[in-house]
Formats: C-alpha cells, structure tokens, sequence
C-alpha cells in the first residue's frame, strides 16, 4: 500500500499462520487523548473498511463456535411467545432475539461474527449473573451486543364477541390492544455505553443486508469501547473532583473547629487571667488591712495560712503564672 505503513498485529491464530496486515492512511475516529490507542483506532477502522478482510457469513453452519452451538440448541428448544419471538430456557446463552424463520441465518451470523471478533483479539463472552448479556472485550473496554429480530406492530382486531362488550362496556376498550408480528429484519445493537450520537445498529435495510454489514458492526464496537472509556474517564475525574471537594470542604470545616476551639480557649485563658489579677489585688489589699490593724502578720497563723493558701489558688487560676501543684499531687 501507498503511504507510510503501520503494522498492526492481532493476537496469534490458532492454526499457525501468520497474522498480521499493513495498514496506510487516516480516518476521522472516536479519541481518548490516547496517541497510541487513537491510532490503534484508526488502523483497526481501516482494517475494517479494507475489502481483503470482509466477514463473510456460510450459506450453512458448519464447526459453529461453542457459544453459537450453545445457542443453536437452546433456540431449538424454545417456545415462541405471542410476538412470535422465541424464547429459551437457558438463562446463560448468547443474546439472540428472533422468531423460527429467522433462527438459522442468525445463528450464521452470529458465528462468524464471533469468529471474527476473537481472531481480532475481541474476546467474547457471557455475562454470569443470569441475564443472559453477550459482552465482547474491545480495547480495554467491556460493550454488551444483541442479536434481534425488528417487529411489526399493529393493532389488534376485536372478535365478533369483543365487537359487542366494546359498544357495552365502552371503559374498557378506551385503548387499542396491540399485536406484535415478527418481520425477519435482523440487526446488531451495541449496548453498555451511554452517550448519544453514535450509530448503535446495523441492519437489513433497502440498501443491504446485515450480512454485508458485519465489518462496519465492527467499526462500531472499536468506536463505541473508546467512547465509552472517554465517558468512564470523565465519570472518574468528576469522582475525583467530587472526593477532592469533600475533602477541602472537610478540611475547612476542621480548620473552622480548631480555630473556634481556639479563639475559645483564649477567651477563657483571658477571663482566668483577669479573675486571678482581681483576686492577687483582693489579697493584697487584706494583706495591707491586717499589716495596718496589727503591724505585721504572725507567722503561722490563720491569717498567713489563708494568704498562702489564696496566693496558691490565684496562681493555679492564672493561666500566665507557673502553678504550684495541687493539693492531691502534693499528698501523691
């Protein structure tokens, strides 16, 4: 090919031969700000566009793949439900959705889309919590997928019985009753992603039939995965910033506690501090009395007692001054 070739390798194939193709040229597609994925990207969208590797689907289901043989059993075995769609047992099986006419050439179409999605290195699997979802892995992301089948709905005629209750009993024919018909217009739908403005389905339509869309199926899966990692990237920033606001705004509000807790602490410090100033003045001013009245204090007695005693309190009461120890801290 012309241009400036990259090679993108796929996982080994089973067989032994080598696997691996040279891609050229740019396609506008889905970026993640991911310069090796977003060119992985676009290989894979021009591997997909390249005529050499069209999927093709077998007129017959030969060696199908062990989730297709599954399934082949399980449709063949299901009842069909009033819109004519059947509906199998088994809770773990691919997500096929379609009426007994179409049976056969879904399960063609979904074997070699399976095939084809494994040997690009898109593993697929099978959800295990019973809802029966079909999940292919696509860098690094995990899409769910269906297969169905489109139904034609129109309204449901009354019997000739019907005809008469609806002219008695007019509240309870206010609104039409509905049938469902199955078409045989089969299509492919990626799920598990949740932004609008991507193409979800392809389909048999006036221009082609599912069968030739399978590459662009694929396309859309590649498309979709990075997508959806731009979204689960966004959704883990937004997380983050939400953790980081939390944070701040506890961080504040402990910074806020302590400085209450503080400006308290001062408050108290300061009116301990005055109340010990007014009483260090209240015994000294009974100091001065008792020295005028008797001309000194004797020592030893209840005067000089309680003015050690009272000195003692006021310190321990003065946040400034060192304190003395307490009276059980002198017993201890």
């Amino acid at each position: 090919m012309a241009g400036n070739p990259s090679a993108f390798r796929f996982r080994p194939p089973r067989n032994g031969d080598k696997n691996e193709v040279t891609i050229s040229g740019h396609e506008h597609a889905e970026t993640t700000g991911d310069n090796e994925q977003d060119r992985e990207v676009q290989v894979r969208v021009q591997f997909e566009k390249n005529p050499k590797n069209r999927i093709t689907v077998p007129a017959v289901l030969e060696s199908p793949h062990p989730l297709v043989e599954r399934a082949a059993r399980s449709l063949s075995n299901a009842k069909v439900e009033d819109n004519g769609i059947l509906r199998p047992r088994a809770q773990k099986r691919v997500d096929i959705r379609v009426s007994p006419g179409s049976r056969d050439r879904a399960l063609r179409i979904m074997d070699a889309l399976i095939k084809a999605l494994e040997a690009r290195g898109m593993p697929v699997t099978l959800t295990e919590d019973g809802q029966s979802m079909t999940r292919v892995e696509v860098l690094g992301e995990t899409l769910n997928f269906w297969l169905d089948e489109k139904l034609r709905c129109e309204e449901k005629r009354l019997t000739l019985a019907e005809e008469r209750d609806r002219e008695k009993y007019l509240f309870l024919f206010r609104r039409p009753g509905y049938v469902y018909h199955p078409t045989g217009i089969l299509r492919l739908t990626i799920g598990d992603f949740g932004s609008l403005g991507l193409r979800r389905s392809w389909g048999d339509s006036g221009t082609g039939r599912l069968e030739d869309r399978l590459n662009a199926f694929v396309s859309g899966l590649v498309k979709a995965s990075v997508r959806k990692k731009a979204e689960r990237l966004e959704r883990e920033r937004r997380e983050r910033e939400r953790r980081e606001e939390m944070r701040r705004r506890e961080e504040c509000a402990r910074l806020h506690r302590e400085e209450e807790a503080r400006v308290k602490a001062l408050e108290e410090h300061a009116a301990s501090w005055k109340k010990s100033q007014e009483i260090r003045a209240y015994i000294q001013a009974v100091k001065e009395a008792a020295v005028r009245q008797q001309g000194q204090i004797p020592e030893g007695s209840g005067l000089e007692k309680w003015l050690k005693w009272a000195s003692g309190q006021t310190d321990r009461l003065d946040p400034v001054a060192k304190s003395p120890p307490s009276i059980p801290e002198e017993d201890g």
